[in-house]
């Protein structure tokens, strides 16, 4: 601490708090246990200097848990039958102690600061995440945690090298899920400071009960690593292990359902309150055209998002959409109608559009009210608050378009259709 306080630049101390950690990582002789003393202790000294008006060590132990994720990022290309790795996979769980640690005091910014965390694909982090935790999925979790509940007290060399392949596993795992948990509540932390705007990934994301789940599980991989690395048994903790991970399980499945919801799902909620929401008459809503098997329209999306812009939608029909029609022609020649449909990009990555229509244009008096128009300042009600909204999730709104007497808006989804076809089966 005391060399690291003679550092002139936080540059200065973020390249020798790198050379820190790769010192310390790259020693065989340093154990998982080494690893967790260090951590305590910078986390200790941190805490007691709370509330002093600098807070050295405070500022200190938020760049040590920033840099000691850049060391472990090509973890997974290690050989995973080192027992050093143990070692470097384990720091995945302690970084997330610290980031948790500094969290609520917001010195470190819980997803910009993270190593090469910027240069994630945000849907590709939660394919991998529902890859190993979502529904029948979640088998990729659930069968190591059961093998290594099997083994036996005394180990051979192949069984070792089995354990130590299954923790290493386990622990990258869990990485990819603190790391989607972060960067989610860091997007829906931005929009509520500079926007005082909710995206609704908070409400399954950022609440107490899944960060205790997830810590739990975490605790348990630790103590397996340190079990493993032993060579000592580890039956006892891999049952509780498991115990933890179906702790965990029930709150990812409504977590994941929530950013990966099926489009016509949310749309058939919406539109069965058609008549409450526009004041038009039902046959206004036409049927809705899916292209899409039931299962298959799933977009990589917060529900609340989705919802919000079929409410704008619907709202729009009730002020502008017709504006200037009679009630008989409103009646006999009106109608909206959503279609989804999806195909692939020019890069190959499937995308899933929602298309909002409607033939308000046909006897429309031109009052300026259109589908686009602006809203009142801080409403959040108007599809250019979505336009923005739906980008971190790779989502454009495609502005308004008219074809002959036909007024159309198109939501431009990332889908999470897999085997890189359209009219393939998604999971879950």
């Amino acid at each position: 601490m005391l060399q690291l306080q003679t550092q002139r630049s936080i540059q200065d101390i973020q390249q020798y708090v790198a050379k820190f950690w790769r010192s310390v990582l790259g020693r065989p002789q340093v154990k998982v246990g080494t690893l967790a003393r260090i951590v305590t202790f910078t986390l200790g000294r941190a805490f007691t200097e709370r509330g002093t008006e600098s807070e050295p060590h405070a500022a200190l132990c938020a760049i040590l848990a920033k840099q000691l994720i850049e060391p472990i990022s090509s973890v997974a290309n290690i050989d995973k039958t080192k027992s050093d790795n143990l070692v470097g996979a384990s720091s995945l769980v302690f970084a997330r102690e610290m980031f948790a640690s500094f969290k609520s005091t917001r010195r470190i910014s819980v997803t910009g600061n993270t190593a090469g965390l910027e240069d994630v694909d945000l849907l590709r982090l939660a394919m991998d995440v529902s890859g190993r935790f979502w529904r029948h999925a979640a088998v990729n979790v659930t069968f190591p945690v059961s093998e290594l509940a099997k083994m036996s007290a005394s180990w051979d060399r192949t069984e070792e090298t089995r354990i130590r392949a299954f923790v290493v596993d386990l622990l990258q795992g869990f990485y990819e899920l603190h790391q989607l948990q972060h960067s989610l509540c860091d997007i829906e932390l931005g929009w509520k400071d500079s926007r005082g705007q909710r995206l609704g990934v908070g409400v399954q994301w950022d609440s107490p009960d899944v960060d205790h789940a997830i810590d739990e599980y975490g605790k348990l991989l630790i103590q397996i690593t340190e079990a493993a690395e032993q060579s000592t048994k580890i039956t006892d903790i891999a049952i509780r292990l498991k115990q933890a991970l179906d702790s965990l399980q029930n709150y990812l499945t409504p977590a994941l359902d929530d950013i990966f919801p099926e489009a016509s799902a949310v749309f058939d909620d919406q539109w069965n309150q058609w008549e409450l929401i526009t004041g038009l008459p039902r046959n206004v809503a036409k049927s809705l055209n899916n292209t899409l098997r039931r299962g298959q329209d799933r977009v990589f999306l917060p529900r609340m998002l989705l919802t919000r812009f079929f409410m704008v939608a619907m709202e729009n029909f009730k002020t502008a959409a017709f504006q200037g029609w009679s009630e008989e022609q409103v009646r006999e020649e009106a109608y909206a109608q959503v279609s989804i449909f999806g195909k692939e990009d020019s890069d190959g990555h499937p995308k899933l559009y929602i298309k909002i229509s409607d033939n308000g244009k046909l006897h429309r008096q031109e009052t300026g009210q259109l589908l686009h128009r602006q809203p009142r300042a801080g409403t959040g009600l108007g599809l250019s608050d979505i336009a923005k909204m739906v980008k971190p999730f790779g989502g454009e709104l495609i502005g308004l378009q008219t074809i002959e007497n036909e007024t159309i808006v198109e939501l431009e989804l990332r889908s999470i259709i897999f085997g890189g076809s359209l009219t393939c089966q998604t999971k879950p």
